[in-house]
């Protein structure tokens, strides 16, 4: 009882503190370590949170490359599908999403001068979309 006494008072010192925004890095960082293990291990339920971080981290990072920043994305396709073929629900609207998310990104980096056709020929060749195809085969996002 004593320990966790000293440890809520920790982390009520340390929000508090001028460096709170290291210690949630540190925080956040934690916990992705921790999900990290769990999706190893097959936790449905951990691969879409660590997916959904991940997908977040890709909106909030302002000074990662642009590979590295797809690499965020690509990822979280991975974990997505993951937990979708084992048959957890949640991970199939969130790759929905993903998949929203990435034609508008493909839109923006297009070339004024393609067609829609080879816009979207492209943009399910690619190699996110084949990751994202397989979590469920003859399945067309709307």
């Amino acid at each position: 009882m004593a320990a966790s006494r000293v440890d809520s008072e920790l982390i009520i010192k340390t929000s508090n503190d001028e460096n709170s925004i290291f210690d949630n890095n540190l925080r956040r960082n934690i916990a992705k370590a921790i999900l990290g293990e769990a999706t190893l291990r097959g936790s449905a339920i951990a691969q879409v949170t660590l997916a959904d971080t991940l997908v977040e981290d890709y909106f909030i990072l302002d000074d990662l490359s642009y590979t590295l920043k797809d690499d965020l994305l690509n990822k979280a396709a991975v974990l997505f599908t993951l937990a979708s073929q084992q048959g957890y629900r949640p991970a199939s609207g969130s790759l929905e999403r993903l998949a929203r998310l990435l034609f508008s990104k493909h839109l923006e980096e297009s070339n004024v001068s393609d067609s829609h056709e080879d816009i979207e020929r492209t943009f399910w060749k690619s190699s996110i979309m084949q990751i994202i195809q397989t979590s469920s085969p003859g399945h067309v996002f709307d």
